[in-house]
């Protein structure tokens, strides 16, 4: 296997598009102030940078501890750009309430949408592939319930038109029962999308750093200083900790809330249509997708390796979740074995929640903490997306630029259980 600093490379960093990479250089010149200073480079935090750039016309400094963007859970990921109604829905309507579960749905939905409109309008060469998706089931009773959690959720979600059952006999996918069908699911190639992302901040007046590892932020009266290993600051007003399964290095009061998970993808050349939609299985366990090159894209099985490789934020392989990957895929999609070829392995790290959903606010951490106004600067969260980032990133960071800027006429876009206000219920509850 190649290596990049000592890792095992993900398909998506080996990939990336040179014309990309060259509008985003990373290494300029540091200068000492901005408005907002974002820690991280992934797909939040540069979706940040793009709308507090181009909309809010902020002067913008992207931090990136990386030799490269997306080099944490966005360039290792499976590449799925979808939402999706499975077994779970009926359990979501208990635990949040049917307004606010609705309101997630509808928020992905959005959030795909204006993804892809995104990548269309500003032409991003992210190998968008509108293929559709499936939520498949393993056993008769499974599948009944996945019917199940279907109907009622056709019936609670009047205007939903994506969503349809599926019928296993129509593939040659094998040891499935049914499904659910996603029409608007789409696969990219997630690296160069970040990228592409970034690219467009910088027409805006983002600046975005690479190996810029921030090791400290302080108060200096109104404003953060913000502090890297090599001794440079940047003084902030704002400052946004968009670093996922690391937000609590930075934020050691976050330890508990958000925590690191590791996941492994497999990825081969093999024969083409083996895959012809995005798979999700085992309790979303298990996913796959064939891009349009006829390169089949595997991840999942965490749950071969001891605790669910639970806080575990290591980029090493482990050999158990390895080879349950390929007997997963051989045991359901024998066909793609028959070409296999030109093999990678890797592994990403998720940044887990609590409550598995994204913390999306203001930073405050303590009832003492005043609550954020125009005048004051303040230290802002997007974090905790619990493997389920890509459909709600963009969306995510284009609230909380809002937020940022006092901009109300968007503030009912996040469903409640995103909201960051929950950090202080959650301490309180003892949770952490």
């Amino acid at each position: 296997a190649e290596y990049m600093g000592g890792l095992h490379m993900s398909l998506w960093l080996r990939t990336l598009h040179a014309s990309l990479c060259a509008k985003v250089p990373g290494n300029g010149e540091l200068q000492p102030e901005a408005d907002v200073v974002i820690i991280g480079g992934g797909l939040s935090g540069v979706s940040v940078a793009y709308f507090l750039s181009k909309v809010y016309n902020q002067r913008v400094c992207l931090l990136e501890r990386g030799d490269t963007l997306a080099f944490g859970a966005s360039g290792r990921n499976g590449g799925h750009l979808w939402r999706g109604i499975g077994p779970e829905w009926s359990a979501i309507v208990d635990r949040f309430g049917l307004e606010d579960a609705l309101k997630m749905q509808r928020f992905e939905t959005q959030c795909v949408k204006e993804m892809v409109e995104f990548i269309r309008e500003n032409g991003i060469d992210c190998d968008l592939h509108e293929c559709g998706s499936i939520w498949t089931s393993l056993t008769e009773l499974e599948d009944s319930h996945l019917a199940t959690c279907l109907n009622t959720y056709l019936q609670q979600c009047t205007e939903e038109q994506a969503h349809s059952s599926w019928n296993a006999q129509t593939s040659d996918m094998l040891g499935f029962h049914g499904g659910v069908f996603n029409k608007d699911a789409a696969t990219v190639h997630p690296a160069n999308l970040v990228y592409g992302i970034a690219a467009e901040s910088i027409k805006y007046g983002a600046c975005i750093h690479t190996n810029a590892f921030v090791t400290s932020t302080e108060r200096e009266d109104n404003l953060f200083r913000v502090r890297l290993s090599d001794g440079r600051t940047v003084a902030a007003k704002h400052v946004v900790h968009a670093t996922n399964a690391w937000v609590s290095k930075l934020v050691p009061s976050m330890e508990g809330l958000v925590y690191p998970v590791r996941n492994q993808v497999v990825s081969a050349r093999c024969k083409p249509g083996s895959l012809p939609h995005g798979v999700c299985f085992d309790r979303g366990y298990v996913y796959g997708m064939q891009r349009l090159d006829g390169r089949l894209v595997w991840g999942g099985c965490r749950y071969a390796a001891p605790n669910m490789d639970t806080n575990i934020d290591q980029l090493t392989l482990h050999h158990a979740v390895s080879q349950e990957l390929r007997n997963v895929l051989k045991r359901h999609v024998p066909s793609a074995l028959s070409d296999w070829s030109e093999e990678l392995e890797w592994a990403g790290i998720m940044g887990f929640s609590i409550d598995e959903q994204p913390f999306v606010g203001p930073l405050r951490l303590s009832a003492e903490q005043p609550p954020t106004d125009k005048d004051s600067g303040s230290e802002w969260i997007i974090a905790g997306f619990t493997g389920h980032g890509m459909p709600r990133c963009f969306l995510c960071a284009k609230a909380l630029a809002a937020m940022i800027c006092h901009d109300e006429s968007i503030s009912d876009l996040l469903p409640n259980c995103y909201k960051s206000s929950r950090i202080l219920k959650l301490k309180a509850a003892g949770t952490v």
